[in-house]
């Protein structure tokens, strides 16, 4: 099982070329994870560190309908992220904020 963590801007860990990959690192959009940094991103996911929120996406809160659909990740002082801060409105969209489950 692999973690892919989109990047965005800066890289926040180190990283390396898959063997055989030839990429330019300023040119890279996502990372597989190792080990630590799947625990890393877990903790950050839970806690809700940094600007990242992360959000569960299932079929209907209002329902309680939890199956599953998606796990996004949204900034927290832009775009939509910004609105879903507040949990009401996280949950009208049917997401749930990963920060609940820690």
């Amino acid at each position: 099982m692999f973690i892919i963590l989109p990047t965005h801007s800066q890289l926040q860990f180190e990283s390396y070329t898959v063997h055989g990959g030839d990429v330019d690192s300023a040119a890279v959009n996502e990372l597989v994870l190792d080990g630590q940094q799947r625990l890393r991103s877990l903790w950050k996911a839970l806690a809700g560190e940094d600007d990242n929120r992360f959000y569960i996406q299932v079929e209907s809160v209002r329902s309680r309908n939890l199956s599953v659909v998606s796990v996004q990740s949204h900034s927290a002082s832009r775009g939509i992220g910004k609105k879903y801060v507040e949990p009401h409105l996280a949950y009208e969209a049917n997401l749930i904020p990963a920060a609940i489950l820690g």
